[in-house]
């Protein structure tokens, strides 16, 4: 007799922790359930095993292998679709032959007598044999009946209570004559109970019923899954434990190899610890299952916990009825309530606590002193703050969905106030039209009118604001920066983002969740405004004075199938005597551009440039706020060099007066603005509140390292369309070549960037120190720490606000002395960062 192994299942009621794993390898006391049952049939001398595969087939294969190291002979077969259970079966019967066969699922507990029930079938000749077990509740389940030879006149699939006859259970063992596959059809969907069952009853084929004695678990929900530990500690299920049992009085330790416990430690109940694992001084531990490579670190409490392997507790933290799942770590003095269930590879910061029953989905991290009062699904991380850097940032339709776009529109519309006009616009993505709507519906709810500029680029929205004809607004795009990724910006009735006072209000709203809806007859109305990029047309070509100016020029724009196309190709002809256009037609489904796609743009347009003999090349992003330029040798001019270029030809030749550069700007910006009379002013390296400072400042001009540039007198936004335009008009009215005009700047200096990673929660602890040993030397404390050494050599250091890094940019002249003073900071960082 040959075993066959149903391992197909997707897990699905005991998410999040079969997320990343299937189900039959959902470790029970250390090792998979299927292990168990691999174990079972080689116990009553089945060891010709047939698995049958279908979702994450791999990580099963890889872990049993061939069976050799468990005893037995593995083979497997995946179906090529799902064929349900029994069309699972028929599809491998070359594997199964001429052999009659055990069926048992890859994740149920159980440890009954095969041999018994093996010696029931071959007595009773039946062709198909059921295990039955009695259950409290056979709600979920599908119930048998049967009569007093055993055999069985009745199937109920998941009855209702008003159907329940019995408490007897198909526990889905079956023990089958090879004859039973002439029954079942070939690749199609063929179910046990609901197909096969009834065909043989009607057929009058007899089914017998063996009523098996022991223990039996269906492992199909969380609940269950921690009732199965709970039994295997009170001794309920005969079931192979690793490792010996500590002599301890009274209780029942037992540990596998290479286990350290540290002093007073507690034990209480039974306890059983994976190998390698380490559990420091005082720590507490009762009834639970401890997994391999686990720290359990000092003065903790566990109880009642399943941890999983490779996960770490912290000192002082307390878990109470838990399940921590694979590679994990909870930080110091949290506090995991009861039933809360933490997946694979997350991160809880220290001072956290978790209320009970909330789920956390794998790859999630928890900051610092936060309290997780309800299950974090999806995305990347849970923040005390909804908002980031770039407004609202999360995983498109993971994290920002239309359940969560449709909430966050009614928080927003209640902190304007029930009457006022807000405009939205959005890019061109399929998925942004989805959440605006959401977000539209949100709004209107809480009686906010709204003007909806559908797809439009994000600077002609801004510009639309000096209209003062709204109290606020906002844009929904996917991310610029990640393909996964959309933003949420907002922003107030200038045009500029809106201050963290308001984005408190609406992060205080969205979490207590007490705003007030409207009543029917008061909720918002719609427009649609029509004459946006006239307005936007007007404004630029003002700023600009193209009044009699005389097209010369001749280039290439790639829009990047961005939503510039829709305005730009208009304002470049008047200036223009030719204009080539590239990637104008709008993408619904375009995703972020990745750093080489990008690349491949650029260099084709530098390509069409020198080939052509044109003067200028650009291509924008598909936000309509960042460019890079290709000169008419189709040299290539992004991030810090474009800055240079750009300020240089605003200081030569527009005379203005003031300018807003990052703290990272190059130096020769500096000494250029000083030699000119014109005021330079150091802000923070980011951009959100830039046009707030513009305008406080009446500055002419902000710029940035990442190709982003602001015109205040023109829009307080980034702009990469006026930027452009502003190039073109300046280059035009003073006959500039820019390949000749770049190398008449005399820029000795080399920029650089790096990244060094730290850990988060030391950012502030390595600041300090790093002022500490700065402090004696010339530094600007603007944003982080920029040091300035001698021979034209500084460094800035600024912490990443999200992640776990410290960035780093700087100029030298002379390499050796940057690699000198990069090396120092890298090995203090390093030194402190513990």
């Amino acid at each position: 007799m040959k075993g066959v192994v149903l391992a197909g299942g997707f897990g699905t009621r005991l998410r999040p922790l079969t997320y990343d794993i299937p189900k039959p390898m959902v470790p029970i006391v250390n090792v998979p359930i299927m292990e168990h049952n691999i174990n079972l049939l080689k116990k009553y001398g089945i060891k010709e095993i047939i698995v049958l595969l279908y979702y994450q087939a791999d990580v099963i294969k890889k872990y049993f292998g061939t069976g050799e190291k468990f005893g037995v002979n593995i083979k497997y077969h995946r179906a090529a679709g799902d064929y349900g259970t029994a069309g699972s079966v028929k599809d491998a019967q070359y594997l199964i032959g001429n052999d009659d066969f055990i069926i048992i699922s890859g994740d149920v507990l159980t440890d009954f007598n095969l041999r018994t029930g093996i010696e029931f079938a071959k007595k009773s000749k039946a062709l198909f044999t059921i295990f039955l077990t009695s259950v409290k509740n056979p709600l979920d389940y599908g119930i048998i009946i049967h009569d007093e030879d055993n055999n069985i006149t009745k199937f109920l699939e998941k009855p209702s209570w008003g159907q329940v006859f019995s408490d007897q259970i198909n526990t889905g063992i079956y023990i089958c004559r090879n004859k039973v596959l002439d029954h079942l059809p070939e690749t199609s969907y063929y179910d046990f109970s609901k197909d096969l069952f009834p065909k043989l009853m009607d057929k009058k084929i007899k089914i017998k019923a063996y009523v098996a004695t022991g223990y039996w678990r269906d492992i199909g929900n969380i609940t269950e899954y921690k009732k199965a530990h709970n039994d295997i500690l009170k001794g309920k299920i005969k079931i192979k434990i690793k490792g010996k049992r500590l002599d301890i009085l009274g209780q029942d330790v037992r540990c596998e190899k290479n286990v350290k416990i540290g002093k007073n430690v507690e034990f209480k109940g039974t306890v059983i610890i994976g190998e390698n694992t380490v559990i420091e001084d005082g720590a507490y531990i009762e009834n639970s299952v401890i997994g391999n490579n686990v720290l359990i670190a000092k003065n903790t409490m566990i109880k009642r916990t399943i941890i999983w392997d490779n996960s770490k507790i912290l000192k002082k933290s307390r878990l109470h009825e838990n399940i921590i799942g694979y590679d994990s770590s909870i930080g110091s003095n949290c506090y995991i309530s009861e039933g809360a269930v933490i997946s694979d590879k997350c991160h809880i910061s220290n001072s956290v606590i978790v209320n009970p029953s909330v789920k956390i989905w794998p790859f999630k991290k928890i900051e610092s002193g936060s309290i997780v009062d309800k299950s974090i699904v999806w995305g990347d991380k849970w923040n005390k703050r909804l908002f980031g850097n770039y407004g609202i940032t999360g995983i498109a339709n993971l994290e920002i969905h239309p359940e969560f776009a449709a909430k966050l529109g009614s928080v927003y519309g209640a902190t304007i106030g029930k009457g006022n006009k807000v405009l939205i616009g959005r890019d061109a993505h399929k998925t942004s039209r989805m959440i605006s709507r959401a977000f539209i519906t949100g709004l209107l709810s809480v009686g906010v009118d709204v003007d909806h500029l559908s797809d439009v680029p994000l600077p002609v929205l801004r510009y639309q604001l000096k209209m003062g004809l709204y109290k606020s607004s906002a844009y929904i795009r996917m991310s610029p920066i990640d393909k996964q990724l959309m933003d949420i910006k907002f922003f107030d009735d200038d045009g500029f983002e809106i201050s963290v006072d308001i984005e408190k209000n609406i992060e205080r709203l969205y979490f207590r969740e007490d705003y007030p809806r409207v009543d029917f007859n008061e909720v918002g109305n719609i427009s649609y405004p029509y004459r946006i990029y006239e307005y936007y047309k007007e404004g630029y070509t003002n700023f600009i004075n193209l009044d009699g100016q005389e097209k010369v020029i001749s280039l290439v724009v790639d829009y990047t199938s961005g939503l510039t196309s829709k305005v730009f190709p208009n304002l470049l002809g008047v200036q223009a005597k030719n204009v080539t256009g590239l990637n104008g037609i709008l993408d619904p489904n375009r995703e972020a551009y990745s750093k080489d796609e990008y690349g491949m743009h650029v260099n084709q347009v530098s390509e069409i440039v020198k080939n052509l003999k044109l003067d200028l090349g650009f291509v924008i992003d598909t936000c309509g706020e960042s460019f890079v330029l290709v000169d008419n040798k189709g040299h290539v001019y992004e991030n810090e060099k474009l800055l240079i270029l750009l300020t240089h030809l605003l200081l030569e030749y527009e005379k203005i007066k003031k300018i807003i550069l990052p703290v990272n700007a190059p130096i020769i910006l500096h000494e250029l603005a000083k030699k000119k009379g014109t005021e330079l002013i150091e802000a923070p390296v980011t951009l959100k509140f830039l046009g707030k400072k513009a305008k406080q400042l009446s500055a002419d001009f902000v710029g940035t390292t990442e190709g982003a540039f602001m015109f205040p007198k023109f829009n307080y936004a980034l702009d990469g369309m006026i930027s452009v335009g502003k190039i073109v008009d300046i280059i035009t009215k003073n006959n500039i070549v820019i390949d000749k005009f770049w190398k008449t700047i005399n820029n000795k200096s080399k920029y650089i960037k790096e990244k060094i990673p730290i850990k988060n929660e030391n950012k502030g602890k390595l600041l300090r120190i790093l002022y500490e040993n700065y402090k004696k030397k010339n530094i600007n404390t603007v944003d982080g720490l920029k040091v300035y050494f001698n021979k034209g050599c500084w460094i800035s250091i600024i912490p990443h606000s999200e992640e776990g890094f410290l960035n780093i940019s700087g100029e030298y002249i002379r390499k050796d002395m940057w690699t000198k003073h990069y090396k120092e900071l890298k090995e203090l960082v390093k030194k402190e960062n513990i």
